[in-house]
């Protein structure tokens, strides 16, 4: 049976994509097999970000995760906890995505869209939060980085509580948690909460 699960936001409008504090690693996260939305992105044969599949043909990522290309951005996405028929992962490409992004995580969100030209098939798929999450809300970090090296798969945290938003840090468009479980690296990776 497929669990409820909710993608958050930071602000009504906005999809949060990290949580934002000083750079540590998942410590001692366990494999994300209980997240099969949770995805490895590849952009231009580089494996820089976490994301997550918000329809068989969308993905959400960090805005900032093909920054730095000199040419149009190709994405490959492989879903590590969705496996097709054989037991394989899913994987897709995509040429196509869409970012308000404009490099400066304190002017605008640091999210991407992906769209994938073949779908990844999911059992159910995650919604986004319709408003802030409230302080002390338990939720979980999906990241492809564990104890400080960057995986091809994805793992997820204990459990962290969002202590508010992440203004005070110059990142208006975050949360901040704790205890803190993200690093600088692992951009992209969903932060979700169970609906119950």
């Amino acid at each position: 049976m497929a669990r409820p699960i909710t993608f958050l936001t930071a602000l009504p409008v906005v999809a949060l994509l990290a949580i934002a504090s000083p750079a540590r690693a998942i410590q001692h996260g366990t494999p994300a097999t209980a997240f099969p939305e949770a995805i490895v992105l590849t952009v231009n044969g580089f494996v820089p970000c976490s994301g997550v599949l918000l329809s068989p043909t969308v993905v959400l990522t960090a805005g900032h995760c093909s920054l730095g290309t000199t040419v149009a951005p190709t994405f490959d996405v492989v879903a590590p906890n969705a496996p097709d028929a054989s037991g394989k992962p899913q994987t897709a490409h995509g040429t196509k995505d869409w970012s308000p992004y404009t490099n400066d995580v304190r002017k605008s969100s640091d999210v991407r869209l992906v769209f994938l030209d073949t779908p990844i098939t999911l059992a159910k798929y995650p919604t986004i939060a319709p408003s802030e999450v409230a302080a002390g809300t338990k939720v979980v970090d999906v990241g492809r980085t564990l104890d400080g090296t960057i995986t091809q798969t994805d793992y997820v945290s204990g459990e962290v509580s969002i202590s508010g938003d992440a203004t005070s840090l110059g990142l208006p468009f975050n949360y901040q948690a704790l205890p803190d479980v993200s690093e600088d690296g692992d951009s992209g990776g969903p932060i979700e909460l169970e609906d119950g």
